[in-house]
């Protein structure tokens, strides 16, 4: 009898343990430093939560590598992640390729996000904890991010937005000591001040690159569709490889600096790109150089890049100098005109009327009323005949009727 209870208590204990074993049984694991560290998952997607401990373990991270990478990696159907705390890492293409993952909770105990460890994934917005110290190269690269923050204690590794074509502003907690943002650029703040990020949402199709910049870095614009012209500053230093590897409407790049060192790299094969440049050309491989494999190169003639404000002078000094003559004259015939009104009118009549006379026609002229001379009449034995007749000639604020009346002798 004690043999027939022992078995049915120890089989309601594994049945009450089953759902648990079940749910742990989701995920596969491997040891990590400090507990164990998630490599795989078999569940059925959805929203899925990373559990703080399984079989008892306690777990501090979610990792993949290139030989293995995470079964999280490229799952269509995981939707939202909630991380439990106690999760140290987020390692290496954790959930990369995820393309229907839209949501992330991230414990505060998070300190790494690792290499593309987000990337195509369909995340629009992130709350990086402040607890994080590293960011490494591509993590939410090619995401649906409209904005993203650095905490004060982030360092990053490499460009990490890249290809983010809705990211509008990037921003960074004003005491970290690594790293700035002014909005659209996210730069490093040691001696090289080079340019990590800029923010792909942005469409302005011109672009100056600002003074407190002097390097541009790899990725930095990569895949940035909406720029067709770079203009740098005298000071920069370099642009280096793949900056603008992607940007396919990018048309021109006016480097100004003589000083300044572009990479052979800095895009793929775009013969359509022209870097004007008084610099070196840096072959990356080979070594500095005078042309490019990749785009073609003309040399920078001072003021170049601003050719429609050159043009808008030129056509301004040919506006000022033609027209001047025959301005200047026609407001002064207005003038003789509107100060003498009366005696212009008088003259104008005077002269019509001569010439009217030497053609055998009268003209008699009156300020509103129209008049016929019998005499006139009698002595060349016509009929009056009136043709045409108020013309109305207006000078400044005075009009003057005119009547003309025609004589036409009798046959």
């Amino acid at each position: 009898m004690k043999k027939v209870l022992s078995l049915v208590l120890a089989l309601l204990m594994i049945l009450a343990c089953t759902p648990i074993v079940m749910a742990e049984s989701e995920f596969e694991y491997e040891d990590y430093e400090g507990g164990i560290a998630i490599n795989g998952y078999n569940g059925p997607g959805g929203a899925v939560t990373i559990p703080a401990e399984i079989d008892g373990k306690k777990v501090v991270a979610v990792i993949g590598t290139v030989d293995k990478p995470s079964a999280l990696h490229e799952r269509k159907d995981i939707t939202k992640v909630i991380i439990s705390e106690g999760v140290e890492v987020v390692g290496r293409y954790a959930f990369s390729k995820t393309t229907s993952l839209k949501e992330v909770v991230l414990p505060s105990t998070l300190k790494t996000i690792g290499f593309e460890a987000f990337k195509l994934t369909s995340i629009t917005s992130i709350e990086i904890p402040e607890g994080v110290t590293e960011i490494q190269a591509g993590a939410f690269n090619d995401t649906k991010l409209t904005s993203i923050h650095i905490p004060k204690n982030a360092k990053l590794n490499g460009s990490i937005v890249a290809y983010c074509d809705s990211l509008k502003k990037i921003t960074v907690d004003s005491t970290n000591p690594y790293y700035a943002a002014d909005g659209k650029f996210l730069y490093s703040k040691n001696e090289d001040k080079t340019a990590v990020n800029y923010a792909g949402g942005i469409v302005d199709k011109r672009v100056t690159i600002p003074s407190y910049i002097l390097n541009i870095g790899q990725y930095c614009f990569r895949y940035n569709t909406h720029i067709e012209t770079i203009i740098t500053h005298k000071n920069l230093i370099k642009i280096g490889y793949w900056t603008f590897d992607g940007c396919t409407n990018l048309k021109e790049i006016y480097v100004t600096g003589k000083n300044t060192v572009v990479s052979n790299d800095i895009v793929q094969n775009n013969p359509n790109l022209i870097v004007y440049t008084n610099g070196k050309i840096d072959g990356f491989a080979d070594g500095p150089k005078d042309t490019s494999d990749n785009f073609t190169v003309k040399p920078y003639i001072e003021g170049m890049e601003n050719p429609t404000t050159t043009t808008t002078t030129e056509k301004a000094k040919e506006t000022t100098t033609k027209p001047s003559t025959s301005k200047t004259e026609k407001p002064a015939e207005k003038e003789n005109v509107t100060e003498s009104t009366t005696e212009t009118t008088a003259t104008s009549t005077v002269l019509e009327s001569e010439t009217l006379k030497e053609t055998e026609v009268n003209a008699v002229v009156d300020s509103g009323n129209t008049q016929t001379t019998g005499a006139d009449n009698d002595k060349n034995n016509t009929t009056p005949i009136i043709i045409g007749v108020v013309a109305v000639v207006t000078v400044g604020a005075v009009a003057t009727g005119v009547t003309i009346t025609l004589k036409k002798k009798k046959k």
